[in-house]
Order: C-alpha cells, then sequence, then structure tokens
C-alpha cells in the first residue's frame, strides 16, 4: 500500500527506494537494476549468486524507508520533516484507511485477523474478498498486492507470529515453507528444529549481545564464591546513599572495612573487556567460559538474556571445542516456543503436515 507525500517533486527518489523494496520482493531484477542509476545492481549480483537473499535485501531498504519515516514525524528541525505535517499525515491517513477497510470487510462476513497500517490477513480468504480489497484500496490512491496464502498460522500477537505458506501460494517459491516475524520464532535454532527442519549450522548457536556501556566476560569458575561479600557491599552502598554518602569503591579509600571487603570481593572475578557488542556462544560448566556482563557506573550486571549460563567469543569457539556448547541454552528457547503456541492450539498438528480440517 503506497502513496506519496507533500508532492512526487521532493519523494522520487525515495519512491524509487520503496518501489525498489517491491521489485525485489518480486524477484524483478531488471527493474531493480534500472533504478536507482544501477546503484542495487552490485547487491542484485549477490542474491543471484546465493551470497544474499531477496528478503535480505528488501529488509536493507526497508531500514531506510522506515527511517525517513520517522523523520518525517520527528518533533525536530530534519530536511525530511515538513512543518506542515502537524499530525502524522503518512500514517494516520493509511491508519483510518486501514479502520474503513476492516469494517468492511467484517461487514462482509469475513474475520480480520491481523491488521496494520499497510497489509490485513483474512482467514478463508475468497478470490472475490480479495478483489474488494484491490479495489477498496484503489478508490483511496493505494495499490495492495496478494503477497502469500497461509496454510497455517499462529498469531501471538500484533508483531510476532508463524506461519506456513501453502502449496497454492501466489509466490511459488514459498509454497509449503515456514516463515516468521518476530524474535521468538525467528531465532534460527528454534526456527529450524521447530519448522523448516534445517540442519543447524554453528552460526545458529551464536548470540550476539549489544549494550550501551561495556560488555565484559568474567571468567571466575575456579575462583571463590564471592556472593556473600557482594551482599555486604550493597547493604553498605544503600546505607550510604540514604544518607547522602557518596563511597569510594576503588579499595583505596582508607576506610580499612571497606577497603578489605572490595578486595575480597575482586579476587572473586577476573573481567575481560569486551566492547559494546559481541558475538558469543553458551558454553558448558567446567570448560573455562565467563559470565556475560554489562558495565555500569562501576558496577556489574548480567547481559540481557545471558543469565545462568557461562559464555565465550564465537570465534574462540568456532573449529576448537563446538562440542563444548550448551545447547540447554537453545532446548529452553525451543520448549518457550512450543508453550507460546500451544496457549492458541495444539502445537503437534501445527507444525505437522496433517491439513486443516475443512
Amino acid at each position: 500500500m503506497r502513496n506519496v507525500y507533500f508532492g512526487p517533486e521532493y519523494t522520487r527518489r525515495f519512491r524509487d527506494i520503496v518501489e525498489g523494496r517491491v521489485n525485489i520482493k518480486h524477484e524483478d531484477w531488471d527493474a531493480v537494476n534500472n533504478m536507482l542509476d544501477g546503484k542495487l545492481t552490485p547487491y542484485v549480483q549477490k542474491v543471484i549468486d546465493g551470497e544474499l537473499t531477496s528478503k535480505n535485501l528488501a529488509n536493507a531498504l526497508k531500514t531506510a524507508i522506515n527511517s525517513v519515516y520517522g523523520l518525517t514525524a520527528a518533533n525536530f528541525d530534519n530536511p525530511f520533516r515538513d512543518i506542515r505535517n502537524k499530525d502524522n499525515i503518512v500514517a494516520k491517513r493509511g491508519a483510518l484507511f486501514m479502520i474503513d477497510l476492516k469494517h468492511e470487510v467484517q461487514n462482509r462476513g469475513f474475520t480480520v485477523a491481523h491488521i496494520k497500517t499497510d497489509s490485513i490477513k483474512i482467514p478463508n480468504a475468497t478470490p472475490e474478498i480479495i478483489e474488494f480489497v484491490m479495489n477498496f484500496g484503489k478508490k483511496y490512491g493505494y495499490t495492495f498486492e496478494h503477497e502469500a496464502t497461509y496454510e497455517k498460522m499462529c498469531l501471538v500477537n500484533d508483531a510476532v507470529y508463524v506461519c506456513k505458506y501453502s502449496k497454492d501460494d501466489v509466490n511459488g517459491k514459498k509454497a509449503g515453507h515456514w516463515d516468521a516475524t518476530g524474535t521468538q520464532f525467528q531465532i534460527p535454532y528454534v526456527f529450524k528444529t521447530l519448522f523448516s527442519k534445517e540442519p543447524i549450522v554453528f552460526d545458529d548457536m551464536c548470540e550476539t549481545k549489544s549494550v550501551k556501556s561495556s560488555l565484559f566476560l568474567d571468567f571466575n569458575e575456579k575462583l571463590p564464591d564471592v556472593s556473600e561479600y557482594e551482599k555486604q557491599l550493597d547493604k553498605i552502598i544503600k546505607n550510604a546513599k540514604a544518607n547522602g554518602i557518596e563511597l569510594d569503591l576503588s579499595g583505596k579509600s582508607g576506610d580499612k572495612e571497606l577497603d578489605d571487603l572490595i578486595i575480597k570481593i575482586n579476587k572473586g572475578h577476573d573481567y575481560k573487556f569486551v566492547g559494546r557488542v559481541g558475538n558469543f556462544c553458551p558454553i558448558l560448566p567446567g570448560n573455562g567460559a565467563g559470565l556475560l556482563m554489562r558495565e555500569q557506573d562501576g558496577k556489574y550486571y548480567s547481559a540481557t538474556g545471558a543469565k545462568g549460563f557461562r559464555w565465550l567469543e564465537s570465534e574462540m569457539v568456532r573449529n576448537i571445542c563446538e562440542d563444548k556448547i550448551d545447547k540447554s541454552y537453545y532446548n529452553k528457547l525451543v520448549d518457550e516456543a512450543v508453550d507460546t503456541i500451544s496457549q492458541y492450539g495444539d502445537f503437534e498438528w501445527f507444525v505437522s503436515d496433517d491439513p486443516v480440517p475443512s
């Protein structure tokens, strides 16, 4: 669904990006090669050579499109902001249109399973209702496409779902294949294990973690357990804050009790700096891996999603100790995905080849 923002004379190049994304999704490479002065041609070749997928390339343009859209509604001045845009007309017009479309589809006896600013999903859609949606869009200057027909779909929320394309899908390359939207089901280990049944490779057992501060690996597996000392320090810090006292936690404050406590705590940690971003593998206990921590204001906290497991940087693991990867981390994610789908129906039937009951 597409329209022009405040006049084509300002948006021609951006429209090329939008149209280019559509052509990429259709793998119309002749059209893509002639857009943007041929700037996409090297990437088209990478898709043809198998280095990228058409979805990768389409998503790259989607990032640019979404960034520009966000700037059109920003509250600060920028080249994409038009001062006439008082209430985010780009999204509002489409949203109001989609509400009208939803009601019209429902009035014709169909269920609207999922709807957002540029798409609608209608279970058991007939050729007639599909044609109606197309024509309804044209009346408002929008062009819809029948992008896919699903055989099965589990919709968890607005942004998370997993689906299997029908064998009669309009896009023949996707017929009978699974797809997922949203992180939970897109995790390669989860997606391959539960849905696509593709072989698990090393990269599927690597996790990219990023923080705004710094990441550290704490190689403390063979060091003393200092958790009780840390609890004591936490109490001291809380009491100091309550009394407006700022503590020197360097271990050289001159306060013997405090300094001795910090020295004891330091003996239980061996922090190695990683950076703000890193790629890691969960490692079985007893193999010299570290706790993945983020530093903030001189204190260390477990990185998001890393608690309860030990980690090594992926390049340290590749081709050396892949058999030491702690697959319980990924099996936990698989179990959680199964539990999520089971809230909405029979998981075993959903992932089987059994047809949808008529």
